[in-house]
């Protein structure tokens, strides 16, 4: 895995790392979710199958900070800065049963989407970096693959993998259509700190928006 300059993790590549987390937390996660409430996802705002068919739920803090944890060496070693948690959102878990999955689109967070938020109580998460960790291998559902436009890409990793990238327009993707099955995986969103030698998690920052 290439060490990429601080100054240009914005247009750094995926990061794929088939082990991202252990089977421990993958369970946790796994069962938190189990016992959680699920809602269905807007995309900008409103809610519309056409474009997106998923429900999600809220990862409690602690397992946030465990994810972080494991994730956090990985990140900084391919993105090439210090990486912090935003500690004033939650990460969130996504759960795709059969349906179009998620049209392309970009991470950053738009104004029309942060105004209808206010009324639907949909959670707006910012960051600089996604970050995408499996908890349903390739055997527990058909179709539903990652891809990017740019670079061309189709991800359907094992459970526990984790895959990163810039939270930016530059990086349009989505979910290829659920043909069977359950896709679940967890979105964490993370503030690079290139001014920062520690990269702490103490303090984050959603310096550039989801």
């Amino acid at each position: 895995m290439a060490h990429i300059a601080s100054a240009a993790w914005r247009t750094a590549p995926p990061m794929i790392t088939e082990y991202g987390i252990d089977s421990r937390l993958c369970d946790d996660l796994s069962r938190h979710l189990e016992a959680a409430v699920h809602r269905p996802r807007t995309y900008q705002g409103r809610l519309d199958e056409r474009l997106r068919k998923s429900e999600y739920a809220e990862i409690s803090d602690d397992l946030e900070r465990w994810l972080f944890q494991q994730v956090k060496p990985v990140l900084r070693h391919h993105f090439g800065t210090p990486v912090r948690r935003i500690p004033t959102q939650r990460s969130i878990a996504y759960r795709y049963g059969p349906g179009v999955g998620f049209v392309a689109h970009h991470d950053e967070v738009t104004e029309i989407e942060r105004e209808r938020a206010r009324t639907t109580g949909q959670p707006v998460v910012g960051g600089d970096i996604t970050v995408v960790t499996w908890l349903s291998g390739p055997e527990s559902y058909e179709g539903g693959a990652l891809f990017f436009e740019n670079p061309a890409l189709e991800l359907r990793p094992a459970r526990g993998a984790v895959v990163a990238f810039p939270a930016t327009r530059a990086y349009v993707h989505g979910v290829r259509p659920i043909e069977s099955g359950v896709r679940t995986t967890v979105i964490t969103r993370v503030a690079a700190s290139v001014n920062d030698a520690t990269g702490s998690d103490s303090v984050g920052r959603p310096s550039a928006p989801e």
